[in-house]
């Protein structure tokens, strides 16, 4: 699944376009510009997974959005975090959530949410921010970054069962640029 901006409001035909090859490979999610003053529409954001069934789910600025796999909207949720990244947990069917709360998004908040958007259990950790999120069972792997006493700023990467408490977590690269953060996560 891929999401992308729709050509009526300006987007290119590789981003998911039905006469285009992406748009026959892959299935698209469109979004476009808000009418009222023809900026994006801030329901679409960073995340995108789906579920058994082919439903898709999309994290937004604060914001969780559920569509069926033709594309048809089924709800949102809200929720506290900007900057998102989402996963499916295929184990037991839950959308787990992770960003960054407060003015600079520079707490890490963590939520895991049921299929039909209810919230069942969230966390926040300060001086931190998560950019990605796998998740299988109730272990939850995550990369962001974390911020030093002197405002310098370092990978951090952690693996957590949310039910036992931390597995692990470790930080790299302590960078005093403000410019080092984990972007994505893969777990084998």
């Amino acid at each position: 699944t891929i999401l992308g901006l729709s050509l009526a409001c300006g987007g290119h035909l590789t981003h998911g376009a039905s006469v285009n090859m992406s748009g026959k490979w892959f299935k698209s999610v469109q979004y476009g510009v808000k009418k009222s003053d023809s900026l994006i529409d801030d329901r679409y954001g960073s995340g995108i997974t789906t579920d058994n069934s082919g439903n898709v789910y999309v994290s937004a600025q604060e914001r969780l959005l559920k569509y069926n796999p033709k594309g048809k909207f089924i709800w949102d949720t809200t929720f506290p975090a900007v900057n998102t990244g989402i996963d499916f947990d295929d184990a037991n069917n839950f959308v787990y959530v992770i960003g960054g709360t407060g003015f600079l998004a520079d707490n890490l908040w963590l939520g895991k949410f049921s299929t039909g958007g209810d919230l069942l259990y969230s966390e926040t950790s300060v001086d931190s921010a998560g950019n990605d999120i796998h998740a299988y069972g109730d272990v939850v792997s995550y990369t962001g970054s974390i911020w030093g006493a002197l405002g310098d700023e370092a990978i951090l990467t952690s693996r957590r069962n949310l039910e036992n408490g931390a597995e692990w977590s470790d930080t790299a690269g302590i960078i005093n640029s403000n410019s080092a953060a984990g972007n994505s996560i893969a777990v084998d």
